[in-house]
């Protein structure tokens, strides 16, 4: 059985494959190393987010200095999550607020429009 770090890691070596050769910052691999000691809580194996999750949600809050920042960590974590079934994308967004983060993430799923 693959598990879902592992499935992260699939996932980013194709979104990695599919770019295009511009820098995008931050990167993709950077934004799912950092996140994905999240996965427990979005996906409601824990009723809170762990403490490496929190410091990878503040580290990617540095990071998302401007909107494309922000739409970069957006589109990482979509197309990494297509591989993480059952995950809440409502509990994304509420991840800066549980980890004391200042940043804005969306409810991420499969529909999300990351330019927004």
């Amino acid at each position: 059985m693959v598990t879902d770090k592992a499935q992260l890691v699939g996932a980013l070596a194709v979104v990695l494959l599919l770019s295009s050769g511009a820098a995008a910052p931050p990167p993709c691999s950077l934004v799912v190393s950092e996140l994905s000691s999240c996965l427990s809580f979005i996906t409601k194996r824990s009723s809170e987010p762990s403490k490496p999750c929190c410091i990878g949600v503040g580290n990617m809050a540095a990071k998302a200095k401007t909107p494309a920042d922000r739409e970069a960590i957006c589109r990482c974590a979509k197309a990494a999550l297509v591989e993480v079934p059952d995950y809440d994308p409502r509990l994304i967004s509420q991840l800066p607020q549980k980890c004391g983060a200042s940043v804005k993430l969306p409810p991420i799923g499969p529909k999300t429009d990351c330019s927004k």
